[in-house]
């Protein structure tokens, strides 16, 4: 299927009943990329159509990560990003939002005080709870590190 006839099924499923799959995809073709210089302004609003209608976890975790990078027309902002995933961690139990938060305390950044502690507590949870192997690599990693 063409770009031009996805994003135009995508829109016809929002306008006509609010799907907030519609948006969550479109969101995500527009952050791949279609050549238009608001792609991010049109994903970032998207995914937060798609949090204010139902606090979809992926799309606060998406919508988290184009604000803790920023994009074109899209300012940074990493302090509602950890909103967003405690949000996401708060209401869904989301191991990926947990890793994603433990990523951003480890490394600390942009008025966000670096957390170490938190990081690996965050991670442990997310493998505890949720199996998360991305958090359990990075746990493997931290454990590796300390013997170097």
């Amino acid at each position: 299927m063409d770009l031009k006839r996805a994003i135009s099924l995508y829109n016809s499923a929002i306008d006509e009943a609010e799907s907030t799959d519609a948006m969550v995809f479109l969101a995500d073709l527009y952050l791949e990329g279609t050549g238009a210089s608001d792609d991010a302004i049109r994903a970032a609003h998207l995914l937060q159509r798609a949090i204010d209608k139902d606090g979809r976890a992926d799309a606060l975790i998406c919508l988290g990560g184009v604000l803790k990078r920023g994009a074109t027309g899209v300012p940074k902002d990493p302090l509602r990003a950890v909103e967003l995933y405690n949000r996401a961690i708060d209401e869904h139990g989301s191991g990926h939002a947990m890793y994603r938060l433990g990523r951003l305390l480890e490394s600390g950044a942009d008025g966000i005080s670096k957390d170490s502690e938190r990081a690996l507590s965050l991670y442990n949870r997310a493998v505890s709870e949720t199996n998360h192997e991305r958090s359990a690599k990075r746990l493997r990693i931290i454990e590796q590190q300390k013997y170097e």
